[in-house]
């Protein structure tokens, strides 16, 4: 029991995620392209526009400390709301875009 003193706190720190210990976080999206755009998949020159006015590619983050935590890949589908049922719409493509989400913390 008394090694198990000074090992608990250490332990509960463990537990808490990282995110809560950082100092800073931000949520980043990349803009919504069609599935068939050629710059639709995640690269290395994907642009990110983050809260606080922070913008950046995957590397140009990481390089002024950014921890990339969290990549989500998202469906688009705002196209799809304005689409009144039996409408064809004039360019498909538009109904399938895609963007993708960064969590950053430092």
């Amino acid at each position: 029991m008394k090694l198990l003193k000074p090992v608990m706190p250490l332990l509960l720190l463990g537990l808490i995620s990282t995110a809560s210990l950082a100092n800073e976080a931000h949520v980043c999206r990349s803009a919504a392209l069609p599935q068939s755009n050629k710059d639709a998949e995640l690269s290395d020159t994907t642009s990110f526009t983050c809260g606080r006015g922070l913008t950046g590619t995957v590397s140009s983050l990481s390089q002024a400390g950014w921890q990339i935590t969290h990549v989500i890949e998202q469906a688009d589908t705002t196209a799809l709301s304005a689409i009144k049922p039996g409408q064809i719409p004039p360019n498909p493509e538009e109904l399938a875009k895609t963007y993708w989400v960064l969590v950053i913390q430092k």
